[in-house]
Order: structure tokens, then C-alpha cells, then sequence
């Protein structure tokens, strides 16, 4: 099986014909790997890139207006993605085509979280909403939080952690029929993601280099030490157990199972914002930027997004003509 970086990689060389422009540019916030075969990428614009087995891409525009900040697949059919003033939106075709669903609730939504039927969608205000069958009906879950929701996270359909402004943590043992609130002392910082390896031990990260470590299910935190006082963005573990933060202009690698971090610089005048891990590799996603990481690990395959965007109006383009043609 062709990994990541290598499809990504042969991307690089794809001349495209058409202006990106026209499909309106494209800020990366997130992306979803439901399969070995597929991924695909969020523009906060309304644009979803999907890469399928080929390795060609090919462009889909989600109905929605406002920014959208969040995808999530449960498998390669079914997936969500959710955005400002209550957007969200659910395929059941695998991205072909989108409809819009009404939670009832108009809060900006920030992240979306999918376990089979089970869907949770976080965002302002502490709101969490969850839906037991797929996204057709949906209720309120208590919070008791009032600040914003960054980053939601289930390591089970029972254990889950979000985490947001001011230090905000919270954590449920029962899919969230309830919610607890964690203060950490000394903690006031924003809180922008949430990554737990199994139902015990978990990171959160944030602003001035705050990195936060549970051994307990969320229950307490400890704060670690980072080698940079930046906004750390996103926290994942790739599939080969390294742990990675996004730190802007830098990445922030861990060895020994997150007990520590070292400063991995980028080449790239691109901020890295959001991580995703994929099933053979690890995405670092910006404005305008797709980074994969290389087959030995040691550097980072940079793809324009401009250009793969061109690439799948071309691919389009050439589909349409010989569709018209026969």
C-alpha cells in the first residue's frame, strides 16, 4: 500500500492548467482519513479536496455559508463538518454530496467528533451537542461551561475531553450524559487540542507553550515543560507511536510516549495550524499548505495547495470534456 507522502509527493509534480482562484483559495483548518485509500481536506471556505486510491484529487463544494472549521468521517461513507452559526452538514455518498442538518443550536461550532452513529459537535459558549444515530436528531449535552469549546476528543463512545478558552477542561466517563469540569491550578491559558492514547493518559495544548499531561483519564493534569513559548496549535501520535505538536513555524517532536519535546524546525513561512495523523503517515495542514511527513520520518514533503487545487480543476475539466464528447 502506496503511503501519504509518496502520493503526495508525486502530486508535487502535477503541472495544473486552470487558475486555483477559481475555485475561491483555500485556507486548510482540518482533514479526515477514514481509510487507507482516502483523504480529504477541509478549506474553511467551503471546499473539500478528496484523494482517493489514483492519487488524483478532486473538488467538492460543501453548501454552506460563514467559515466551516472542522471534518470528521466515521467510515468512508459517512462524515461531517461543521462550522460558524451552527453550520453543519453530513454526507452518506463518501463527499458527492452534502446536506444540511439543524442541530436547533446557532452557536459558531468549532469541532466535530464521530464514533459509528455516535456524533458529538463542540464549539462557543461551552455547547456540546450529540446525536445517537447518525446525525438525525440531536440534544443538548450540560456542560455547565460558558467559554468557548477549541478542540473535543472521545478515545471510546464513553470517554471523552474538550478543551477551550481560559483553561477550560472537561472530561465524561458516560458519553457525555454528564460532564465534569477539571480546574487545573495556575492554569488561565486557551487550550486549542485534545489527544488521548487510550481512556487514561492524554496531553492538551496551548498558548505561551502550555502543554498539560493526564495519566488519569483527565481526572488531574500536570503541566510539562515545552523548548518554545508559542501557540501550540494541535497534538496527535502517529501511527509509529512518535508524538507531534504543531508550534506555528516549528513542529514539537516526542520519542518517548510525550514525557518530552523537541523543537523540529520547518522550512516553510507557512504557520502550521492543525495535525492529523493518517493510517501510514501525518499531515501538517496551514494557509495554503499541505505538509506530509517522508517515508523515513526525518523531513516533510511540502505540497502547495494552489497547485493541487489547479490539478483537480484540470482533472475536472478533462472528465467533463470527455463526458461531452462521447
Amino acid at each position: 500500500m502506496r503511503v501519504w507522502s509518496f502520493r503526495l509527493a508525486l502530486l508535487l509534480t502535477a503541472a495544473g492548467l486552470a487558475p486555483a482562484q477559481e475555485l475561491g483559495g483555500c485556507w486548510l483548518r482540518d482533514a479526515t482519513t477514514p481509510d487507507r485509500s482516502t483523504i480529504y481536506l477541509l478549506c474553511e471556505n467551503g471546499i473539500v479536496l478528496k484523494s482517493g486510491d489514483a492519487g488524483s484529487w478532486e473538488t467538492v463544494r460543501v453548501p454552506a455559508e460563514g467559515r466551516l472549521r472542522a471534518i470528521h468521517f466515521a467510515d468512508s461513507r459517512r462524515g461531517f463538518v461543521a462550522g460558524d452559526s451552527g453550520a453543519l452538514l453530513a454526507t452518506q455518498d463518501g463527499g458527492k454530496s452534502w446536506n444540511r442538518i439543524d442541530t436547533g443550536e446557532r452557536e459558531h461550532f468549532t469541532d466535530v467528533r464521530s464514533l459509528g452513529a455516535e456524533v458529538w459537535v463542540a464549539g462557543y459558549k461551552g455547547t456540546i451537542m450529540h446525536s445517537r444515530d447518525w446525525g438525525r436528531s440531536w440534544q443538548r449535552q450540560s456542560t455547565f461551561a460558558s467559554d468557548p469549546i477549541e478542540s473535543i476528543y472521545f478515545a471510546s463512545p464513553t470517554h471523552g475531553w474538550a478543551v477551550g478558552w481560559w483553561g477550560l477542561i472537561l472530561r465524561t466517563t458516560d458519553g457525555g450524559t454528564t460532564w465534569q469540569q477539571v480546574r487545573v491550578p495556575g492554569v488561565w491559558e486557551t487550550l486549542s487540542s485534545v489527544y488521548f492514547q487510550d481512556s487514561k493518559n492524554g496531553w492538551a495544548v496551548g498558548m505561551y507553550g502550555l502543554v498539560l499531561r493526564s495519566r488519569d483519564g483527565g481526572a488531574t493534569w500536570e503541566r510539562q515543560p515545552a523548548p518554545v513559548k508559542g501557540w501550540l496549535n494541535s497534538i496527535v501520535f502517529a501511527p509509529d507511536g512518535t508524538g507531534w505538536i504543531a508550534a506555528e513555524y516549528d513542529l514539537l517532536r516526542s520519542d518517548d510516549g510525550g514525557e518530552s519535546w523537541n523543537v523540529i524546525p520547518l522550512e516553510t513561512s507557512m504557520a502550521v495550524t492543525r495535525l492529523v495523523a493518517t493510517r501510514d503517515s501525518l499531515l501538517a495542514l496551514g494557509p495554503g499548505v499541505a505538509l506530509a511527513r517522508s517515508r523515513d520520518g526525518n523531513a516533510w514533503l511540502k505540497l502547495e495547495v494552489d497547485q493541487l487545487m489547479a490539478g483537480s480543476s484540470r482533472t475536472t475539466a478533462r472528465a467533463r470534456a470527455a463526458r461531452d464528447s462521447s
